[in-house]
């Protein structure tokens, strides 16, 4: 049975702990390595305000956002966000569902499962830099819901949101489910061989 801590964002089968989707690119790649801690830091605080803000919104659970609170700066996201909502129609399927493979041994939680122009579609929200590991990303967790449901999966895509605009974007490279197995592989041969850059990545 497939358990999750949320404080450490952690995923455990029958007590065993596994990989996550994000865990494993992002040891793999690498990409955050040398960049600022505190910017880092910013940047994961504002993509978890801007995706439960979108979630609520999803779910008809959203106060207002207002300037006592704080949350105001989340506004400009959220309207892009309902800007996406209305110009591709999407039915949403699920929210925040958690995916896991036991072929591979890994889990994950993908933003949203929807039906868009008539297809089974990932969606992903982003809120910072553009990145071309989302096609990974989006990918595992394609993996992970087709073993699970045997549903195909026709489409993934990621929805950027600034205080400006929405910039969708379609990732349907078929060559990334095995770009991501490929980065599944060489990180179990990081941590079976000792070679981990710090415990924290794990």
């Amino acid at each position: 049975m497939l358990n999750f801590d949320p404080i450490k964002h952690e995923y455990f089968w029958d007590g065993r702990k596994i990989p996550n989707v994000t865990t494993i690119i992002e040891n793999v790649y690498d990409q955050l390595r040398y960049a600022n801690p505190e910017d880092i830091k910013r940047g994961q605080e504002l993509g978890t305000a801007v995706h439960l803000a979108c979630e609520l919104y999803d779910s008809n659970n959203l106060r207002d956002l207002t300037t006592s609170d704080g949350t105001d700066y989340l506004i400009p996201y959220l309207e892009n966000w309902k800007k996406f909502r209305k110009e591709y129609e999407p039915e949403f399927l699920e929210t925040e569902k958690r995916v896991f493979s036991k072929i591979w041994m890994f889990a994950g939680t993908m933003d949203r499962l929807a039906i868009i122009k008539g297809r089974l579609t990932i969606v992903d929200i982003k809120s910072g830099c553009e990145s071309d590991l989302v096609q990974l990303q989006t990918a595992g967790y394609q993996i992970g819901y087709e073993e699970e449901t045997k549903k195909k999966v026709k489409d993934r895509m990621v929805v950027y949101l600034d205080e400006k605009n929405f910039y969708p974007k379609y990732l349907n490279d078929p060559s990334d489910k095995s770009a991501f197995l490929g980065a599944l592989n060489t990180y179990n041969f990081k941590l079976n061989h000792n070679l981990n850059h710090t415990k924290k990545e794990y």
